[in-house]
């Protein structure tokens, strides 16, 4: 599914010509030695935020993905005040 997702993305990255931009910056087609295309390598920090937007409007990203994601590196209250006491532990304090 994201394989056509992708190739979706590329038929939307058009110029004011109406072409599709094989020759952008930041976007990279690799192709096999028989010249089959085998993959595209996109610049993350250039195109990011559009590919993003694209996978989550064509449903290959969820929100709920990212919520779950971001939950589960969170920490609990307990492992916090350890946190915050070992690193009180660890100040030089003046007198």
């Amino acid at each position: 599914m994201v394989v056509g997702v992708v190739d979706q993305f590329f038929v939307n990255l058009k110029n004011e010509n109406g072409l599709i931009m094989k020759n952008s910056v930041g976007i990279q087609f690799n192709k096999e030695a028989s010249g089959r295309a085998k993959s595209v390598t996109i610049d993350l920090k250039k195109h990011g935020k559009e590919l993003q937007l694209f996978l989550k409007k064509n449903g290959a990203i969820s929100i709920e993905d990212e919520f779950e994601k971001k939950w589960a590196e969170g920490i609990s209250g307990d492992e916090l005040v350890k946190r915050v006491q070992l690193h009180i532990n660890t100040l030089t304090w003046k007198k």
